[in-house]
């Protein structure tokens, strides 16, 4: 399944590392550093990508925030192929 992560932290490593262990695709997104972003992705490899919280929508069947902080990022608008669906905190 190809899922979306948004988040560079150590949660996005760990949960990263356990989907990938059971053959999913990640894109990893949404970090303010953008190296951190590629570095993450490296790391976890696995054909892991990093990219924007879009592509994320875009390549993902499920996506998943592994954040944290002073609250959600913005929503963006899953394409209509998709079944991912964006949530935030309430």
């Amino acid at each position: 399944m190809n899922i979306g992560i948004l988040g560079a932290g150590n949660m996005t490593n760990a949960l990263g590392a356990h989907l990938i262990r059971q053959g999913h695709k990640l894109l990893v997104s949404y970090s303010r550093d953008r190296g951190k972003l590629e570095q993450v992705s490296q790391g976890l490899g696995g054909g892991t990508r990093a990219g924007s919280p879009e592509e994320a929508a875009r390549f993902a069947m499920s996506s998943c925030s592994a954040r944290c902080g002073t609250g959600p990022p913005q929503p963006c608008e899953p394409p209509a192929r998709s079944t991912a669906r964006s949530c935030g905190a309430s």
